[in-house]
């Protein structure tokens, strides 16, 4: 289960409050607070707890704009309804990521225990998904976190880092009889090696099979007979990568409708914040909600 846990960030100042707020001679306008966030999360009390040197105006309102950078997995579904459900939050900008640790309505999550049920899905979440039983699955969410930006820049073909951990596969298939892939402790393990062979040695040694039948000369008549065959996966990957902002848009689609949905709400823009190079997770959501008759 995934843990909202969110280091908050609290800042304010007399521009963003109005005139009703006046700043003292030792008033501090950063505060961090660590907090879990859901739902429930009443923000106005937050930001008067922390900032109790603050005075406001006869009416005691608040506007407030909640910000969430880099909001992971589940977080950034609970800065939505944080948003559409605190009256004093008026302003929202949310940058999601790590979508594989979202937990799915209508798929099983990998991270709960047997009988345990989910604490609260974060996708789909508005109710056009909803009324379709709409799910991804873990695969698809991992891919979506992928950046085709990224690889496209660097001019590298993905599948060719996946090659050796395939033929590993191939290898103790051949020799064990196994077609299980479910071996753990592997990750990494190739940027540790200096080749091929290492690397199916170090592999034996982790997953406790014996290496007596691994030599050099008999890898390299692996890579031979399959050297076609990497060829064919780095294509497989290169395709499967391009199919990661199709997946990351539902996503935030999803997220984009769900605020539409609301009465509250006044605008919704997907706005591209970032150079999706240096930070692939690059869209935000900025939504305004309408004016109360206290705003006027």
């Amino acid at each position: 289960m995934v843990t909202r846990q969110v280091s908050a960030n609290a800042c304010c100042s007399q521009k963003n409050f109005g005139q009703g707020f006046t700043k003292g001679p030792s008033l501090s306008l950063y505060v961090p607070v660590t907090l879990y966030l859901d739902s429930s999360t009443d923000l106005s009390s937050i930001v008067k707890e922390n900032f109790q040197s603050l005075h406001t105006n006869k009416s005691n309102s608040q506007r407030l704009m909640l910000t969430g950078l880099h909001t992971c997995g589940s977080l950034g579904s609970s800065v939505l309804k944080v948003f559409t459900e605190n009256p004093s939050v008026s302003v929202l900008n949310c940058v999601s990521c790590c979508y594989h640790w979202m937990e799915e309505e209508f798929v099983d999550s990998p991270f709960l225990d047997a009988g345990e049920s989910n604490p609260g899905p974060s996708f789909p979440m508005s109710s056009f998904l909803k009324q379709q039983k709409i799910g991804l699955g873990r695969t698809a969410r991992n891919l979506a976190s992928q950046s085709i930006e990224r690889l496209v820049m660097e001019k590298t073909l993905q599948g060719k880092k996946f090659y050796q951990r395939a033929l590993l596969q191939v290898i103790i298939r051949d020799l064990t009889g196994t077609t299980s892939g479910s071996w753990t402790g592997l990750r990494k393990l190739d940027q540790r090696c200096k080749d091929t062979y290492d690397y199916v040695t170090q592999a034996f040694k982790k997953l406790g099979i014996s290496e007596q039948k691994i030599t050099a000369e008999f890898i390299k008549d692996y890579c031979d007979t399959y050297r076609e065959e990497e060829k064919r996966l780095a294509s497989f990957f290169q395709l499967r990568a391009s199919l990661a902002p199709c997946i990351e848009s539902i996503v935030l689609l999803d997220r984009v409708c769900y605020l539409l949905e609301q009465d509250t709400v006044e605008d919704v823009k997907l706005v591209r914040l970032f150079d999706p190079v240096i930070s692939p997770r690059c869209y935000g959501i900025i939504a305004l909600k309408k004016a109360s008759p206290q705003d006027h």
